[in-house]
Protein backbone atom coordinates (compact mmCIF):
# COMPACT_ATOMS: atom_id res chain seq x y z
CA UNK A 1 0.00 0.00 0.00
CA UNK A 2 1.44 3.44 -0.90
CA UNK A 3 2.53 5.75 1.91
CA UNK A 4 0.03 8.49 1.03
CA UNK A 5 -2.84 6.13 1.89
CA UNK A 6 -1.28 4.98 5.17
CA UNK A 7 -0.61 8.47 6.59
CA UNK A 8 -3.72 9.59 8.50
CA UNK A 9 -2.60 13.01 9.78
CA UNK A 10 -1.49 15.04 6.80
CA UNK A 11 -0.18 18.56 7.14
CA UNK A 12 -1.23 21.17 4.62
CA UNK A 13 1.11 21.61 1.74
CA UNK A 14 3.69 24.38 1.85
CA UNK A 15 1.91 26.67 -0.59
CA UNK A 16 -1.19 26.68 1.63
CA UNK A 17 0.89 27.81 4.59
CA UNK A 18 2.72 30.43 2.56
CA UNK A 19 -0.53 31.78 1.13
CA UNK A 20 -2.22 31.87 4.54
CA UNK A 21 0.78 33.62 6.09
CA UNK A 22 0.85 36.20 3.30
CA UNK A 23 -2.89 36.79 3.61
CA UNK A 24 -2.74 37.33 7.39
CA UNK A 25 0.34 39.58 7.26
CA UNK A 26 -0.97 41.66 4.35
CA UNK A 27 -4.40 42.33 5.81
CA UNK A 28 -3.15 42.95 9.34
CA UNK A 29 -0.70 45.54 7.99
CA UNK A 30 -3.37 47.16 5.79
CA UNK A 31 -5.88 47.32 8.63
CA UNK A 32 -3.32 48.80 11.04
CA UNK A 33 -2.16 51.37 8.49
CA UNK A 34 -5.62 52.64 7.66
CA UNK A 35 -6.72 52.59 11.30
CA UNK A 36 -3.89 54.93 12.22
CA UNK A 37 -4.26 57.15 9.15
CA UNK A 38 -8.04 57.58 9.15
CA UNK A 39 -8.10 60.28 11.88
CA UNK A 40 -5.52 62.32 9.97
CA UNK A 41 -7.50 62.01 6.75
CA UNK A 42 -10.71 63.04 8.55
CA UNK A 43 -9.01 66.09 10.10
CA UNK A 44 -7.57 67.12 6.73
CA UNK A 45 -10.98 66.78 5.10
CA UNK A 46 -12.67 68.87 7.81
CA UNK A 47 -9.98 71.55 7.46
CA UNK A 48 -10.36 71.75 3.70
CA UNK A 49 -14.14 71.68 3.58
CA UNK A 50 -15.45 73.69 6.56
CA UNK A 51 -18.77 74.62 4.98
CA UNK A 52 -19.57 71.04 4.02
CA UNK A 53 -18.48 69.83 7.45
CA UNK A 54 -20.79 72.36 9.07
CA UNK A 55 -23.69 71.01 7.07
CA UNK A 56 -22.75 67.41 7.78
CA UNK A 57 -22.21 67.65 11.55
CA UNK A 58 -25.59 67.62 13.30
CA UNK A 59 -26.52 70.70 15.35
CA UNK A 60 -27.61 69.96 18.93
CA UNK A 61 -31.20 70.78 19.88
CA UNK A 62 -31.59 74.35 21.09
CA UNK A 63 -28.42 75.60 19.38
CA UNK A 64 -28.76 78.58 17.06
CA UNK A 65 -29.01 77.62 13.42
CA UNK A 66 -26.50 78.93 10.90
CA UNK A 67 -28.79 78.24 7.96
CA UNK A 68 -28.97 81.35 5.74
CA UNK A 69 -31.42 80.02 3.19
CA UNK A 70 -34.83 81.74 3.08
CA UNK A 71 -37.52 80.01 5.03
CA UNK A 72 -40.47 78.59 3.06
CA UNK A 73 -42.96 80.83 4.91
CA UNK A 74 -41.45 84.09 3.62
CA UNK A 75 -41.86 84.31 -0.12
CA UNK A 76 -40.08 87.01 -2.08
CA UNK A 77 -41.81 86.41 -5.39
CA UNK A 78 -45.11 87.74 -6.64
CA UNK A 79 -48.29 86.01 -5.74
CA UNK A 80 -49.60 85.99 -9.29
CA UNK A 81 -51.91 88.94 -8.91
CA UNK A 82 -49.40 91.31 -10.44
CA UNK A 83 -49.79 93.92 -7.74
CA UNK A 84 -47.85 94.84 -4.67
CA UNK A 85 -49.05 94.02 -1.21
Amino acid sequence: MPHRFRCKAKLPSRWVLVTATYFVRYWSYTLAYHTTRAPKYAARLLARAPRGAGEFIPVPAGAPSTDTSPSPSSSTGTSGSGGQR
